[in-house]
């Protein structure tokens, strides 16, 4: 990954001088220590809050804020109680978030994908939501996503999910095959709600994001769930989990859900796909 942001940390820990030919130290100035530097890092998470948050004050302490770091030197840096209630503090008086605890965790290996990198390097997670608690089926290796007849239409009927596949790359879900996204990018949808007009189910379809939701796979999860950011209340879309009584709300791009038989997603207003074991 190169040295990037959190190797500059270390230079500074160490005394090394920047070197002025390095393009990822623009940024850097001879000046900064590892106290500046740390600020960038809360910069980073602040701006990662916002993203998902929309800057609005919410209370969550039911959640836990981990930050995931690969260089073992910047572990220990971060891994203080001061750095913790520096954060907290921060976030708190800038933005009005309230967390229960905060964790600062070594990543060992590859970073796991349902991670956000927020800097080269640095990676956060929110645990805690109380759905995560539900033990999926560790037996589940093959799952079939399928549209419901009169809930909107996805170009195929049924999609089947395989935990190999999944534990790679993700399964993403939107309108279109291949839209282009605002930012310029083209984003290949999996599960595609069709974007025909002359379809008879466009009008509910239309109320779906190019980019609304992903589905992937985790060994201790099971089949999970993720909001995109175009599926989000900040982008004035909804996306839900219906599970016999209980409805669940995805509002936040770092929290999955695990997937469980019988679940039926709800993007939007009126598009319901069901979640089953693999049989088609």
């Amino acid at each position: 990954m190169g040295k990037g942001f959190f190797g500059k940390i270390a230079e500074l820990i160490n005394g090394k001088e920047e070197q002025k030919d390095d393009p990822q130290v623009q940024s850097v100035s001879k000046s900064t220590n590892a106290i500046q530097l740390v600020d960038e890092v809360m910069q980073a998470v602040g701006d990662s809050m916002k993203k998902n948050f929309g800057g609005q004050k919410m209370d969550l302490k039911d959640k836990i804020l981990v930050l995931w770091v690969i260089d073992s030197m910047q572990f220990t840096l971060l891994n203080t109680d001061a750095f913790r209630e520096e954060l907290g503090t921060t976030l708190y008086n800038e933005q009005g978030l309230v967390f229960k605890d905060f964790d600062i965790k070594q990543i060992s290996g590859e970073p796991d994908k349902g991670l956000s990198e927020i800097a080269e390097g640095l990676y956060i997670e929110l645990r805690g939501n109380v759905v995560q608690e539900v033990k999926p089926d560790a037996k589940m290796q093959r799952a079939r996503v399928s549209s419901i007849q009169g809930h909107g239409s996805t170009v195929d009927a049924c999609y089947i999910l395989d935990a190999k596949v999944l534990s790679k790359c993700n399964c993403n879900i939107g309108i279109g095959r291949t839209p282009m996204l605002d930012n310029g990018r083209m984003r290949v949808n999996h599960i595609v709600v069709d974007d025909n007009e002359n379809s008879p189910q466009f009008e509910k379809n239309k109320y779906v994001s190019r980019n609304h939701a992903h589905i992937n796979y985790r060994e201790k999860d099971g089949f999970r769930l993720f909001v995109d950011s175009g599926g989000t209340s900040a982008a004035f879309k909804r996306t839900y989990i219906q599970r016999g009584e209980n409805i669940i709300k995805l509002e936040n791009t770092m929290v999955p859900v695990p997937l469980l038989d019988g679940d039926i997603i709800i993007l939007s207003k009126n598009v319901y796909l069901m979640f089953n074991k693999e049989n088609c």
